[in-house]
This record gives structure tokens, C-alpha cells and sequence, in this order.
């Protein structure tokens, strides 16, 4: 199974104005993307905010697609990344 972490951000949005960030994790929650990640030895912590994580057999490319669609259908002025990983280290996240 490959693993993918997905960085968005809604732009034009006010820092007060949640409803849209909550629309956003509903629907990426949906299409079974996480606001959490698990370590190598099975604990899980939460991510930044608007970050996600995913392990799926799947490539690159379907994971962009996906969240692009996503996206799309909320109609907000976004911005996103994907990144396909192997391994990750974090430090000060918080237990799940």
C-alpha cells in the first residue's frame, strides 16, 4: 500500500470563517482521508490542520485526481499538494 500526506489551504478565507474548513474535512473524510497518522509503531497522531493522510493502492496521479475532484465540488478558491512517502518523522504532534 503506497501512503500519501495532502497539504490543503482555502484561499480568501477569514481565520474566524470554519464552516468552510469543516465542509472541507467532512468531504475529505468521506473519501477515507485522515486528520491522522499513525507511527511505525502503531500510535496514531493528529495532523496539522488541513493535512491528511491516506494509505491506499493507488499512484500519485489518482490521489491528486481525487482530492482535486474533491475540491472541486465544494467550490472554494483552494490550493493543495500531495506528497507519495516511504517514511516521515514528526516532532510536538499530538496523540490521538
Amino acid at each position: 500500500m503506497a501512503k500519501f500526506i495532502v497539504r490543503v489551504t482555502l484561499h480568501e478565507i477569514k481565520d474566524l470563517d470554519h464552516e468552510n474548513y469543516a465542509t472541507l474535512h467532512e468531504e475529505m473524510e468521506k473519501a477515507l482521508f485522515l486528520k491522522k497518522i499513525k507511527s511505525k509503531t502503531g500510535v496514531w497522531y493528529h495532523l496539522p490542520p488541513a493535512e491528511y493522510f491516506i494509505e491506499k493502492n493507488d499512484t500519485l496521479d489518482k490521489i491528486y485526481d481525487k482530492v482535486k475532484s474533491i475540491l472541486d465540488s465544494i467550490n472554494l478558491n483552494y490550493g493543495f499538494i500531495v506528497f507519495k512517502h516511504e517514511k516521515a518523522k514528526w516532532c510536538g504532534l499530538k496523540r490521538v
